[in-house]
């Protein structure tokens, strides 16, 4: 046969400010002081960033890409700092570890040719094989010659993943008429890059 305990505070054993306290019907339950311990990524309800992930290209890209298909790695410097599940990419399109809402960073470092002043770049969310647009930006050079010009642009959105087999994302670029546009990446450290971060619960 089951029992209830029912109890309001749990105390420490000196009897010294409450630990534990169950403070109304709705069985709200307030932990005080917690000094450690651990709460997993698949916990829902709490705050704090249960996920970060970093990726970058490593080969410059030399042509239109949308999507941004492959020359992808995730980030492997020492103390990068990533939390939590990866990203995983396939053909251009990402897909996440989880579902909730999330920070999406866009980080290209370029340069430009010729009569090249500008080159556009995009975040696009694709639901159900759809894709549509999250986020658009452009780096712009004002050129006095025809020699290289390098840039960046970082662009963000937000994107609620309400199911990690639906919804996905991809980064598109595109540039300025005919002239020679270049995405620069390293397998080094950081040139062209992608941020993701769970923010919150969906």
């Amino acid at each position: 046969m089951a029992s209830v305990l029912q109890v309001e505070t749990i105390k420490p054993q000196d009897g010294a400010a409450n630990a534990i306290e169950i403070a109304n019907s709705s069985a709200n339950v307030t932990i005080n002081n917690l000094a450690g311990g651990a709460i997993g990524s698949g916990v829902t309800g709490f705050t704090g960033i249960k996920m970060y992930d970093n990726w970058r290209l490593v080969a410059s890209l030399e042509s239109l890409s949308t999507p941004t298909p492959a020359n992808l790695e995730r980030n492997d410097t020492a103390d990068a700092g990533l939390i939590g599940s990866a990203m995983t990419v396939s053909s251009g399109i990402w897909t996440f570890p989880q579902t909730g809402i999330y920070l999406i960073g866009f980080h290209p470092q370029f340069y430009l040719n010729n009569s090249a002043q500008y080159i556009g770049f995009a975040i696009k969310k694709v639901i159900s094989g759809s894709a549509s647009f999250l986020s658009k930006g452009y780096g712009f050079v004002n050129r006095t010659n025809t020699s290289s010009t390098y840039n960046s642009v970082h662009i963000f959105a937000t994107f609620d993943v309400t199911d990690t087999s639906t919804h996905k994302i991809r980064f598109d670029y595109d540039e300025s008429h005919s002239a020679t546009a270049y995405v620069w990446g390293s397998t080094s450290y950081n040139g062209t890059h992608f941020t993701f971060m769970r923010i919150g619960d969906t």
